[in-house]
């Protein structure tokens, strides 16, 4: 049975960007670059492959913005409301990062391995995404005069994060509450390390 064709709506040209954005990143991390059509994606949002071409010159470019979006969603999930304590933030930090995740499972591996991914503008803007959230998790440490180690850390233990997080919604042999007490359990001992003070204990809640 033919799915009916979307029907189209009055964006400005600014929503109807974001629209085809969200449609990119989804289709761009859920299947191989190959098997992406412009032509379907811009079916799906309800709009011409010619406006897609318009917005973002051809379906590289395309790829490339659908990516920044991506990771510009994860900088902001991984952002959590800052009236709560700095455990409760933490792990609201951590549960909006693994809901993206679930959204599209797919954009890790993407990004960590080869393909389209593996081009330089997008590994740079990668790098820059993780050098943004480790210098905010860094900040909000308040540590005096922190080793020049710490950030070095802190970015590896967000590799952690990527990698479990990815694992988990591939095969979730544990719970999320379990997934995320253990990247916490993981992120306190390493700053203890760095730090050389005792690791505290990880909150049960």
């Amino acid at each position: 049975m033919t799915r009916p064709a979307p029907t189209r709506r009055r964006l400005s040209q600014e929503e109807r960007r974001r629209e085809l954005l969200g449609h990119g990143l989804r289709a761009f991390t859920t299947r191989p670059y190959n098997e992406v059509k412009v032509a379907e994606i811009a079916a799906e949002a309800g709009a011409s492959e010619g406006l897609v071409f318009r917005y973002f010159g051809d379906k590289r470019s395309f790829y490339r913005e659908s990516i920044r979006a991506g990771l510009e969603l994860a900088t902001e999930a991984s952002d959590p409301d800052p009236s709560g304590t700095a455990t409760e933030r933490f792990l609201e930090g951590l549960d909006g990062y693994v809901t993206l995740l679930e959204r599209f499972p797919y954009a890790i591996p993407h990004v960590m391995q080869g393909g389209p991914a593996a081009d330089p503008e997008i590994q740079a803007e990668v790098e820059q995404a993780h050098l943004r959230v480790a210098a905010r998790i860094v900040s909000r440490m308040e540590v005096p005069d922190p080793p020049a180690r710490l950030a070095g850390a802190v970015r590896t233990w967000l590799t952690f994060v990527q990698v479990s997080s990815a694992e988990w919604i591939r095969d979730p042999r544990f719970s999320r509450d379990e997934l995320l007490r253990n990247q916490v359990a993981v992120f306190r001992g390493m700053m203890a390390d760095v730090l050389g003070v005792p690791p505290e204990p990880t909150p049960e809640d």
